[in-house]
């Protein structure tokens, strides 16, 4: 069996809503962390659902009319370290990047 990863922290950026509420609800059972965007953010503070906005993390606003939000370090670096490699853990502790272990988007 290989190891598994407990998931603490999700990236969601999605065009279509429908069934957001649901999804995330879920997700807050599981006491993960949500980082989010701009009209997903929305939604899934109305379910209730503590959400972080991406431009809290990154210090910068969406641009380019919402289509320039994630691509930053703090964001791209949470989603591409690999926990098991030790500098990847090192350089992200020291440039304050979080782990990303869930990306949810549809386009």
């Amino acid at each position: 069996m290989e190891n598994l990863v407990k998931v603490r922290r999700a990236l969601i950026s999605v065009a279509d809503k429908r069934d957001l509420r649901n999804f995330v609800g879920q997700l807050k059972a599981l006491e993960m962390d949500i980082v989010s965007t701009g009209d997903s953010a929305q939604v899934i503070r109305d379910a209730g659902v503590p959400v972080t906005d991406v431009a809290e993390v990154t210090g910068f606003l969406e641009m380019m009319d919402g289509r320039l939000k994630m691509i930053h370090p703090l964001i791209a670096g949470g989603m591409l370290m690999r926990p098991d490699n030790p500098r990847d853990v090192e350089e992200a502790s020291l440039h304050g990047i979080v782990a990303i272990q869930l990306v949810v988007v549809n386009l």
